[in-house]
């Protein structure tokens, strides 16, 4: 494992985001994002909660949900030394989320619908996403999908100054980020989304098996942990609200390991279709332990 650079947990920023139903305050570094893909911690300090007063595009629509982000921020992560190459990033977004047509007579401080809302929300994310199913001796696509994350995981309430907040967090079986999600319910329709994408980087592999070998997640967590620590939620007119326990689909659980398997050869040999391990009990154990071992 390399040594890693990264944000450091002093000189923190201070931010408050006020809506009609309250506010959200947390402390975080400056961003010092690797790309510009995007205008950084620019967003506004007041949210109107009438959706329709924002701009279409800044609205994300995810299953029975839409959401908007109300604030962005983008760490790089570097080697140590000289040379500094990039080794990934967390991107840190916190969005207010409206439930689209809930019925009058139901309510996210259920514990029942919020589970349904949520789900229907990562399905219709990218965590929710399949691609085709590769034949691993030809590499002749099927028709059969396969997921390309395994989502949620790790679910649990977890108390933060004074406030219960869903977490779950995520793990990519192709390649990609790692996901932390929390929530925490603000109104019978609304609720407050905090989410991570870390993404690890290595010019030795672009699947997601070698990946956890090669970069350690460890630092990245350690800054999601301690912004996720300063996160102070006041509602203006709270109510009491349960919290459901989220779980994979069993089928996605089934298949974890072989999809892992399948692509635990892409970019490390010059062959896409070499596997770097036949042995499914590996990737099996890798699963287990990664479903039992929350991101932090």
């Amino acid at each position: 494992m390399k040594s890693l650079r990264g944000p450091k947990w002093k000189d923190l920023n201070n931010f408050t985001k006020y809506f009609e139903l309250g506010n959200i305050s947390f402390q975080a570094p400056k961003s010092n994002p690797p790309f510009p893909d995007r205008g950084w911690e620019m967003e506004p300090d007041t949210i109107p909660h009438n959706f329709d007063l924002v701009y279409s595009q800044d609205i994300q629509q995810r299953g029975d949900v839409s959401a908007l982000i109300i604030h962005s921020s983008s760490w790089k992560y570097t080697t140590t030394g000289l040379l500094r190459s990039y080794q990934g990033h967390v991107n840190m977004f916190v969005e207010l989320v409206k439930c689209n047509d809930l019925p009058v007579n139901e309510s996210i401080y259920t514990k029942d619908v919020f589970e349904r809302v949520i789900n229907s929300e990562i399905c219709n994310s990218f965590l929710g996403n399949k691609h085709p199913k590769p034949n691993v001796d030809s590499f002749q696509i099927n028709s059969d999908e396969w997921p390309s994350y395994l989502c949620p995981l790790n679910c649990k309430t977890i108390r933060v100054n004074s406030r219960n907040w869903l977490y779950y967090d995520s793990q990519p079986l192709v390649d990609g980020p790692t996901n932390v999600i929390i929530s925490t319910p603000i109104g019978h329709d609304t609720y407050i989304e905090v989410s991570f994408t870390i993404v690890r980087s290595t010019p030795k592999s672009s699947n997601a098996y070698t990946t956890e070998s090669i970069v350690d997640i460890s630092e990245f967590s350690k800054l999601v942990k301690n912004i996720i620590k300063s996160i102070k939620v006041s509602v203006n007119n709270d109510h009491k609200y349960d919290l459901p326990t989220l779980s994979p689909k069993p089928e996605d659980l089934k298949l974890a390991p072989e999809v892992l398997m399948a692509w635990s050869g892409r970019g490390v040999s010059n062959k896409r279709d070499d596997l770097k391990n036949s042995n499914i009990e590996i990737y099996e154990n890798f699963v287990g332990k990664r479903a039992s071992t929350p991101v932090i």
